[in-house]
């Protein structure tokens, strides 16, 4: 059986705020498989980028363990962890914000190159063209500033520069949502070529549950700082389990007029609860229709509720993973 490339165990990460603890991740456990994507959805705030972060190894995690092919990320020495950091990219969120704006694009794709001492000189140029053809953008706008490219090739440099090191598993902090409509599509495109040409694992967040439906060959739904459902892509689209991700799915347009006017949605009532004072059981019971007492007062474990489908959710049967 093949192993797990990324291994999240019980993670949680809390952050002290006027006296208070914002529990923004809280004892997720997580698997994403060489050449898999993992899609993470969730509101605002419901602790998906802190997620990122934590693999990233930009931030000590509260409790818990990050494995990177078989090796925790707490065991490793200052070396060790320079060579997992070669072997991750994160593509973030802002593709201006993201880029240094006094430093070209050939400046910005070569850092990694230079950090990791990869290739230099005349092999660093010819490195840097490879990734501009990589990621379509013509090789005369290497020595261009952010600012004199648009929303879309700023992104593509964010790809070039994640791609650099050559690396095994890239992050995708929602790489689209500050994208017109019309070069989102050529941006994910773009990702999953990458990721059939070379090889990548993504882990893919995002609130566009189209586009994530798309991506990834897996979908995990989030929600304050908890795992509320995790299945494959199309087991999760067509038989969603958890009240949360039928809401969520619920929302979605259908291009049809009809279809769309007369299908049944699910509104949810109420506000999302804070991360500084969550409830005592499960965390959606405040906004969940089918509520029970037991949900206020036990929190559900993520369970089995269908052949290689977990779900978080009193009100569902369970049954056995073997």
């Amino acid at each position: 059986m093949m192993n797990p490339l990324v291994k999240i165990s019980k993670l949680k990460k809390f952050y002290a705020q006027d006296r208070n603890i914002v529990r923004s991740v809280d004892d997720i456990s997580l698997e994403i498989f060489p050449g898999q994507t993992l899609g993470l959805v969730g509101e605002s705030g419901c602790g998906k980028s802190t997620i990122a972060r934590c693999l990233m190894h930009l931030t000590d995690v509260t409790a818990g363990t990050i494995e990177f092919d078989g090796k925790s990320l707490d065991s490793l020495n200052r070396k060790e962890l320079k060579v997992y950091r070669r072997q991750t990219g994160m593509i973030f969120q802002d593709p201006y914000a993201s880029l240094n704006p006094r430093m070209t694009a050939k400046d910005i794709i070569s850092e990694p190159l230079e950090i990791h001492r990869i290739v230099r000189g005349g092999d660093k140029q010819k490195r840097i063209y490879e990734l501009l053809d990589l990621v379509g953008l013509p090789r005369e706008s290497s020595s261009r500033f952010p600012h004199e490219f648009s929303g879309g090739q700023r992104q593509r440099i964010g790809i070039a520069r994640a791609l650099a090191a050559g690396p095994r598993f890239i992050i995708c902090d929602e790489p689209i949502s500050a994208l017109d409509v019309s070069v989102q599509a050529q941006i994910i495109n773009l990702l999953k070529n990458l990721q059939r040409e070379i090889g990548l694992t993504y882990l893919f967040i995002a609130h566009d549950l189209r586009i994530v439906k798309y991506l990834s060959t897996h979908v995990a739904v989030m929600y304050l700082g908890q795992i509320m459902e995790i299945a494959e892509t199309k087991e999760l689209y067509d038989n969603p389990m958890h009240p949360y991700t039928q809401a969520l799915l619920s929302a979605i347009p259908i291009p049809n007029p009809k279809i769309e006017k007369t299908r049944e949605r699910i509104v949810l009532k109420g506000e999302v609860p804070s991360p500084i004072n969550p409830p005592k059981g499960c965390p959606f019971a405040t906004r969940c229709p089918h509520a029970t007492p037991q949900c206020h007062h036990v929190r559900p474990e993520l369970r089995t509720v269908a052949p290689g489908h977990k779900a978080a959710c009193h009100l569902l049967p369970v049954i056995n993973e073997a």
